[in-house]
């Protein structure tokens, strides 16, 4: 299930999340993930508002429990600096790509010196400015996988198959179709399994 909230306002977007995840606390007893993107905005490192403090309140306090019940998430940011605190050390891995923004590298090498040490954290900072996109290193915590399986390992992600709606148009060139959609079967939602 995909929840776009993009046409909502900010402020009403912090206001859904806070009611989904206390929701989704409540109801979710089963294995899931769930990924937020541009997560900074659910669930910031400071609230100014009221929405902003609900959401982060919400949001982290459903990512330090989830996994009790076998669900997970993925946080995206093109922000580290603004997320929360108690999101990054919830998480089991970090994933940085290529930035080269002053904020996002303080905030990526003190995440990074707290999984793989000072020395290693800052040969993978020097390096995030030349990444590829779709290159990405992975720094686990240090007892999520266990052993020489929590290394920091560089990684490609392969290039998606699906729709692509993050492609930017070129100057001189027709811009890409557009995706078919095809209707939802909803049917078995609701329903008994006995």
């Amino acid at each position: 299930m995909i929840l776009d909230c993009s046409l909502l306002t900010r402020e009403a977007q912090q206001w859904f999340a806070a009611q989904f995840f206390a929701e989704l606390m409540r109801v979710l007893r089963a294995p899931a993930v769930v990924v937020v993107e541009e997560a900074e905005t659910v669930v910031p490192a400071f609230s100014r508002s009221k929405s902003q403090f609900a959401a982060q309140g919400a949001v982290s306090l459903w990512a330090r429990q989830c996994r009790n019940y076998g669900s997970g998430w993925f946080f995206s940011t093109q922000r580290p600096q603004l997320l929360h605190p108690d999101v990054i050390d919830a998480s089991s891995a970090f994933l940085a790509m290529q930035t080269t923004g002053d904020n996002a590298s303080k905030a990526i090498l003190k995440e990074a010196t707290s999984r793989v040490g000072k020395t290693i954290a800052q040969a993978i900072l020097n390096e995030l400015g030349q990444l590829a996109q779709g290159e990405a290193w992975l720094l686990p915590d240090p007892s999520w996988l266990g052993g020489s399986l929590s290394a920091p390992m560089k990684f490609k992600i392969r290039k998606r198959w699906t729709y692509d709606s993050t492609a930017v148009p070129v100057i001189g060139k027709p811009m890409p179709p557009a995706p078919k959609l095809v209707a939802a079967d909803i049917s078995a939602f609701g329903k008994s399994s006995k």
